[in-house]
């Protein structure tokens, strides 16, 4: 009887024991966080739709070589869009701006507008300025209705011709005495070709002077030139 009551007592402990302890099965379902690699990684980003293009070539940048005037920019979108009506700009220097956007993106009708610009409120002191802008940007008609008006007012004519900013344009200087010959025939002085008080003889005097500056410039840079290679 002790025999059997101590086999029964055995039987019960090993199917306690059993009971107590999970199987190989449930202990791989039941695994900590530990034990599984996946627990530990990162998420994967969803991939981009094909096609789709990087956040900063979305809003394209629009460079104006060139500009330095903004006034200039808000008249070209202004023309673009029809926002201001009739065009305007507070100065030449702006003026000029615009027809060196609208010449760069193939805009006639925005040169054009800047062109008559040109022809507003003419003086003395900057009708070079804008002859010169003219030969810039290949406005001849519009430069040639400038050079009729200068011509009109012999005073005015004259004013020009006395001005230094006129010795730094030798071709319009030359167009000037040209055409001022031509309209007024001054008659000639014994050895001078036109008569001192004349409108000719006052530009021709100034384009001696801007061909006897531009020779001395010439002159200084050949020597400097010849300095420079004769150092080297």
């Amino acid at each position: 009887q002790q025999q059997q009551q101590q086999q029964q007592q055995e039987g019960g402990s090993a199917r306690g024991s059993d009971a107590g302890s999970p199987s190989a099965k449930d202990a791989a379902a039941s695994g900590s966080p530990k034990d599984s690699p996946a627990a530990d990684a990162a998420p994967t980003p969803a991939p981009e739709p094909q096609g789709a293009q990087p956040t900063q070539d979305r809003h394209p940048e629009l460079h104006l070589h060139g500009i330095t005037h903004a006034e200039a920019v808000r008249a070209l979108l202004d023309f673009v869009y029809g926002l201001g009506g009739d065009y305007h700009v507070s100065s030449d220097e702006v003026n000029v701006d615009v027809l060196r956007i609208a010449q760069n993106f193939d805009l006639p009708l925005l040169k054009a507008h800047a062109a008559r610009r040109l022809l507003q409120q003419l003086t003395s002191t900057n009708v070079i300025s804008r002859l010169a802008t003219c030969e810039d940007f290949k406005l001849e008609d519009t430069g040639e209705s400038i050079m009729q008006r200068l011509l009109e007012s012999p005073e005015a004519l004259r004013e020009v011709a006395a001005t230094p900013e006129v010795c730094s344009h030798p071709r319009l200087l030359q167009t000037m005495l040209v055409r001022a010959s031509q309209r007024y025939h001054p008659p000639p002085a014994a050895a001078g070709g036109a008569a001192p008080g004349s409108v000719a003889g006052e530009t021709k005097r100034q384009m001696t002077r801007a061909n006897s500056n531009a020779e001395a410039r010439e002159g200084k840079r050949a020597k400097k030139d010849a300095a420079e290679r004769g150092g080297a």
